[in-house]
């Protein structure tokens, strides 16, 4: 068996994981194993963990640097060829272009997608979220909606962490996590404009 290339592949928000590919490895395949392995089993949250094997031809798999122009990228068919795609834009990886996995075909009936697949309803989610808050600090409307956002933010941590009642945040602790969660959801261009503890403090 010939050895494997491992390639990084990125999801929302802000999640990274490197799988090996290995010569006989589809687009397709490289989509079943994360949402097999890494997303839908970790973010299962008591709902059934079955997974509806329809809703992945869903997801697709594109080739975009987020430093450059973002309407600049590349959707890879799930019947390509991984290693022949990694082959034939390895210069596109030595300019900053990344892997990011994404639901590219949204289903119609949202109700349902969160009734039916739970774990494709949050990742769909964290998907918009994280394009929202992109396209938003990317813009000169970050001038008008900074508030929008940074509430949109902290809602979002809130979410994730809904055990930091105001008993918890005595805890120095717990501070340390709202502020880790912070950065993980804002670009550093943003985070490092504003006083993040003090905003902190202010919101919860």
């Amino acid at each position: 068996m010939e050895c494997p290339i491992y390639a990084k592949i990125y999801w929302p928000v802000k999640n990274c994981t490197e799988i090996e590919i290995y010569p006989e490895h589809t687009a397709f395949d490289v989509i079943n194993y994360i949402l097999t392995s890494q997303i839908y089993s970790s973010t299962n949250l008591n709902h059934s963990s079955q997974i509806n094997t329809s809703s992945q031809w869903s997801f697709a798999i594109r080739l975009i640097c987020r430093n450059l122009n973002q309407s600049d990228h590349v959707w890879i068919h799930p019947s390509k060829n991984m290693l022949e795609f990694l082959d034939q834009n390895q210069m596109q990886f030595e300019k900053g272009y990344k892997l990011e996995l994404r639901m590219r075909y949204i289903p119609s009936n949202l109700k349902e997608l969160y009734q039916n697949d739970f774990p494709g309803f949050k990742f769909l989610y964290n998907q918009v979220l994280e394009e929202f808050l992109g396209l938003e600090l990317s813009t000169t409307k970050l001038l008008t909606n900074q508030d929008l956002i940074l509430e949109l933010g902290c809602f979002e941590i809130l979410r994730s962490h809904p055990y930091l009642t105001p008993q918890a945040l005595e805890k120095n602790s717990n501070w340390d996590v709202l502020e880790n969660d912070f950065h993980r959801i804002f670009p550093l261009s943003f985070t490092n404009s504003i006083k993040v503890k003090k905003f902190l403090f202010s919101f919860f």
